[in-house]
């Protein structure tokens, strides 16, 4: 399983462990500069509970049939589901020009063309 875990309510944004450099470059305000401010505004105020999710890693971990993936953490699920919202508005977008990339129809060839699906018991 790949866990994509949230924002956790630990030491990861303090200088315990985030480091930056000692110089300041204005010209990266907009994007260095940005990042530092957000994480010395957001250290310790992280809305995930760690003790939570490492008790769900552990329960994972047991599971006969665990997830490919699983998205810990609201903001996490909440940014996977945009990403997820938004490629599929692409697909379905570009659907139909994806869709003619076939060549057309020969009336005598096999209709099943379709590559097999794999299935995760393939070997």
């Amino acid at each position: 399983t790949l866990v994509e875990p949230g924002l956790f309510r630990t030491d990861f944004l303090d200088q315990s462990s985030l480091r930056f450099a000692a110089e300041v470059i204005a010209d990266y305000a907009p994007t260095a500069g940005r990042v530092r401010n957000w994480a010395a505004g957001h250290n310790h105020q992280q809305a995930g509970d760690p003790v939570k999710a490492a008790a769900a890693i552990i329960d994972l971990a047991l599971l006969a049939d665990p997830p490919q993936r699983l998205a810990l953490g609201t903001d996490s699920v909440e940014r996977i589901g945009a990403k997820l919202d938004d490629a599929y508005a692409e697909l379905a977008a570009w659907r139909s020009l994806g869709l003619s990339m076939s060549y057309d129809a020969d009336p005598d060839a096999d209709a099943d063309t379709a590559v097999p699906a794999l299935s995760a018991t393939a070997g």
